[in-house]
């Protein structure tokens, strides 16, 4: 009997897992970085296919390379956790940590779920570069008309390119909803409270200290960024003669960020909303940390 206990112990013994070493989380990264390469080298030849070709085939092939990096990732991610409490050497671990934050888009784990996230990235980006505002036998893009809004002086031309362009947006206003909704489930699976936390959790502090930094530095240039305010509405008053500028007047389609203002205000000047929000996915930042640029896209341009 106790020999027949010794060798069973014996043989659960030798069953069970071996603890993880430094040595095999070295060479975990090591093959994750190698896999990462490739895969996300495949994913921006897509995607630049697709961005220069904008074609219903193009978005699939685009769409198909960034659901596999990112299906990927998440996976590497999970598989990761198993090396979380052991003492890993600085370089060691910062790529550990930056693994697990350096996804914009965390897609659920579902393969179909990941699978319709990726189509909704990609068709809400191919809708928006295909986006035209036709009058008549006459359609413009959305370089033409960004160059109507930074040149014009006219406002009726101005009125008429601003709001021939705003209803393309309306159309993706459901499709972002579920892009938040299953982004946010995404990064619930790798521990996040939603995609924001995600976003924020990159920058060698917690989410929340982030937060509280940029609020301090947005407090210093603050009293900047109003000074230019005043005076770039100050000089466009003066040109349209009104004491609120309409959003058209104020040269970019999106109303977030200006370009060269030099022809109306006589001066190079950067504006732009700079103060801290909450956008759909939980995440409260100044505008100087957006990490998704197609999310501020469709936000600042009318999608909610």
């Amino acid at each position: 009997m106790r020999r027949t206990l010794l060798v069973l112990t014996i043989f659960l013994t030798s069953c069970a897992p071996k603890a993880p070493t430094v040595a095999d989380a070295k060479k975990f990264i090591e093959d994750a970085e190698a896999k990462l390469l490739a895969l996300n080298a495949d994913s921006q030849r897509a995607d630049w296919v697709k961005s220069n070709f904008i074609t219903d085939d193009t978005e699939a092939m685009a769409a198909q390379a960034d659901e596999k990096a990112d299906a990927l990732q998440v996976d590497l991610v999970k598989q990761a956790q198993r090396f979380s409490g052991l003492q890993l050497p600085a370089d060691l671990a910062r790529k550990f940590q930056i693994l697990r934050v350096s996804l914009t888009l965390a897609t659920p784990a579902d393969p179909a779920l990941s699978s319709e996230v990726t189509r909704i990235v990609s068709n809400m980006e191919g809708r928006y570069g295909k986006g035209k505002y036709c009058k008549g036998d006459k359609c413009l893009d959305l370089d033409q008309l960004s160059h109507i809004l930074s040149t014009s002086r006219n406002r009726a031309e101005l009125l008429d390119a601003w709001t021939g362009w705003h209803p393309i947006s309306r159309p993706m206003r459901p499709q972002y909803r579920r892009f938040v909704e299953l982004s946010n489930q995404g990064a619930k699976e790798l521990g996040f409270p939603d995609t924001g936390a995600l976003w924020r959790a990159r920058y060698d502090m917690p989410p929340d200290d982030f937060a509280a930094e940029v609020d301090r530095l947005w407090l210093q240039v603050r009293p900047l960024y109003l000074s230019l305010h005043n005076y770039v509405r100050k000089k466009l008053r003066e040109h349209y003669g009104e004491s609120v500028v309409p959003a058209h007047c104020q040269s970019r389609g999106c109303c977030r960020r200006s370009r060269d203002e030099s022809g109306r205000c006589g001066r190079r000047h950067a504006g732009g909303s700079l103060h801290s929000d909450r956008d759909h996915t939980g995440n409260t930042r100044s505008r100087f940390a957006r990490g998704h640029q197609c999310a501020h896209r469709y936000l600042s341009c009318g999608y909610w």
